[in-house]
């Protein structure tokens, strides 16, 4: 009789951890889901930025004892 116990037990723990995830929690990993795509979207624009201030840096000249220079390319 415990051997049938245990076995309905297990079979039923079995089967919740197969049961769909409820509505409220798909709602929070969709709301996560959001968050880590705007992050990621975010860090994204700020590297596109970053090499876009680099650029216009290094394309404007620059004077060092009233001689103008300007940036060499690596």
């Amino acid at each position: 009789m415990n051997e049938l116990l245990a076995a309905i037990a297990a079979k039923r723990e079995r089967l919740d951890q197969l049961r769909p995830l409820s509505a409220k929690m798909l709602a929070n990993l969709e709301h996560r889901y959001d968050i880590e795509l705007k992050d990621r979207l975010e860090y994204i624009r700020s590297l596109q930025e970053d090499r876009q201030r680099e650029d216009l840096r290094t394309s404007m000249p620059f004077s060092i004892n009233g001689r103008m220079r300007l940036w060499k390319s690596t």
